[in-house]
């Protein structure tokens, strides 16, 4: 039987790891974050549970409707809304009539659900990639050496293929780390940051937001790209999280900033955003955490959706930074590439 090693537990990795599996491949997965699903990401802020990473997803390409379609008939994903309003400088813009999915249960539950009946090891790190006789050593350790440092010794696997599905910089660091020389349309791969912040309310009962619950937001003068409600998405039933996302420009300026000093702007930005609306603001927040994500959105991708290294046994790379997709749809079709290059 033929084994992969796959870094990255998103959805590229879990996707890609699905598909070989079904082919009868022995697949192993790795990722450093506690849950698999990478940016497909749902915690608790303040007893209520919230997406704070990837909001919903949109489907272009067949291949990816067909995931999708599986995916709603199993009931992980449901409609959420036929486009969300647009907030701009000129004021409130209807939206653009597409149709968006959420997760059933938040979008760490579709992650969890993708990577059932898979061997998945979470909070470990991948830091020694050797081909050795044609085959791989792959030389990890436990927890995030990336937010912090290991946990424990280096352990040893072995297998005949290793799919590398990490944001592009990450990948390439890994690469050349271990001597793997990086091409420069993997080099040049980039991302916007976004900083989430998430705002609970434990009593509100009014709605915060505009239906479907969910505003794009593309006024300068403000710092923000979007904002959601979690009980209008349908996460909570009682209160309310909003869930409220930097833009990328002021995110990248802010990147180096103290976190607790960036959720007092946020925190004003959403109350105009609802009052703009024709909501009512309900006070502070009882509770507000801010999340930064370095690696949110692909600005430069690497033109191919998944790339085979020239490597002495078989490497490729893959995630959302590949193809010409990206976000969600560009991640799942990713992981089909790298599947069918092995396969």
């Amino acid at each position: 039987m033929r084994s992969v090693v796959i870094i990255g537990a998103g959805l590229a990795g879990l996707v890609a790891a699905r598909r070989l599996q079904d082919q009868g491949w022995q697949v192993q997965v790795i990722d450093k974050g506690r849950h698999p699903g990478g940016r497909m990401a749902t915690r608790q802020v303040g007893g209520a549970i919230c997406d704070h990473g990837a909001q919903f997803l949109t489907v272009r390409e067949p291949a990816f409707q067909a995931l999708v379609d599986a995916w709603e008939q199993a009931g992980l994903v449901t409609r959420w809304s036929s486009g969300f309003p647009v907030l701009t400088a000129r004021g409130l813009q209807p939206g653009d009539g597409y149709p968006r999915w959420k997760a059933v249960g938040g979008f760490r539950a579709l992650g969890a659900a993708l990577a059932q009946g898979i061997e998945v090891r979470c909070h470990a790190s991948v830091t020694h990639l050797e081909a050795v006789g044609g085959r791989w050593r792959v030389g990890l350790v436990p927890g995030d050496v990336v937010r912090s440092r290991a946990e424990g010794p280096q352990e040893s696997l072995e297998a005949d293929a290793v799919i590398c599905t990490l944001p592009g910089p990450q990948a390439a660091d890994l690469l050349g780390a271990n001597g793997i020389p990086v091409p420069d349309t993997v080099a040049h791969i980039a991302y916007h940051p976004c900083h989430a912040a998430l705002m609970s309310w434990s009593s509100v009962t009014a709605d915060l937001l505009l239906p479907p619950g969910g505003i794009r937001i593309e006024d300068p003068a403000l710092p923000l790209g979007w904002m959601a409600s979690q009980r209008q998405k349908g996460l909570i039933s009682q209160g309310d999280v909003l869930v409220v996302h930097a833009s990328s420009g002021w995110s990248a300026k802010s990147a180096e900033v103290d976190g607790a000093l960036l959720l007092g702007p946020l925190r004003e930005a959403a109350r105009a955003v609802v009052h703009r609306v024709g909501g009512r603001w309900p006070g502070n927040p009882e509770y507000e955490v801010l999340h930064r994500w370095r690696y949110s959105l692909p600005i430069r991708c690497c033109p191919e959706p998944a790339l085979a290294l020239p490597t002495a046994a078989p490497l490729v790379l893959a995630g959302d930074g590949f193809g010409d997709r990206p976000r969600i749809e560009g991640a799942a079709l990713s992981g089909l590439a790298a599947a069918s290059i092995l396969g």
